[in-house]
């Protein structure tokens, strides 16, 4: 498994890569910056964030490292997991609950490893218009190239781990949930019989769901 998560970071890495070139070329094409390249609002980290399965073995990896893999805190990600589970994208960030990763002082604690849904969030609008009630108009950067990209690693994240093909069903969900069974995986020596017992979600769920989140108004 450590190899493998070595092999995540550099894919993070190269699509770390195609998100800035994808974003300047916006950026040119607009004629302004982006308002997120200093972060001096944390109104992002309340979105509802999904991830895949190799996007959370990373996280979880971090988690470990830094000794911050507690009972309680496995117990927090559980309650978000499914509160965030049970609602939808307008829901949640009208509830203002912030991210399980998100510190007292307002930055992210896993930033290295975040997952590609925050490193992918720049807005050419005001940043703390990301924080408002559903509805505000904020405008999106168009992720659709890095979502495609994402999903063939996702692919290939389980068959170098030997996942079984789920059936229809995709190693994909909430942040908390996924970190939270990214971590019960990594307490056992067979990491992948554990995730296969996982409940996972149907392939056309997810894409409805993507679907359902694509902003409005995107450069």
């Amino acid at each position: 498994m450590r190899e493998a998560i070595k092999l995540v970071r550099k894919w993070m890495h190269e699509l770390d890569g195609g998100t800035q070139r994808h974003l300047q070329s916006i950026e040119r094409r607009e004629g302004k910056r982006a308002s997120c390249h200093e972060c001096r609002s944390a109104a992002c980290c309340y979105q509802k964030i999904e991830i895949h399965l190799f996007e959370a073995m990373a996280i979880a990896k971090r988690i470990r490292a830094e000794q911050r893999d507690t009972p309680g805190f496995r117990e927090r990600l559980r309650y978000l997991g499914v509160q965030m589970g049970e609602a939808d994208t307008a829901t949640w960030l009208n509830k203002r609950i912030p991210c399980a990763f998100l510190t007292s002082k307002d930055r992210c604690s896993i930033y290295r490893d975040r997952p590609l849904q925050c490193r992918n969030y720049y807005v050419f609008t005001d940043p703390e218009l990301c924080g408002m009630p559903a509805g505000t108009e904020v405008r999106f950067m168009n992720t659709e190239p890095m979502q495609m990209k994402a999903g063939q690693f996702a692919q290939g994240f389980q068959k170098l781990i030997g996942l079984p093909n789920a059936m229809g069903r995709v190693y994909y969900g909430p942040l908390p949930s996924l970190v939270l069974h990214a971590l019960e995986a990594l307490d056992s020596l067979e990491p992948n019989k554990v995730l296969a017992r996982k409940s996972w979600p149907k392939a056309s769920e997810v894409e409805v769901q993507k679907i359902a989140k694509q902003p409005e108004s995107r450069p």
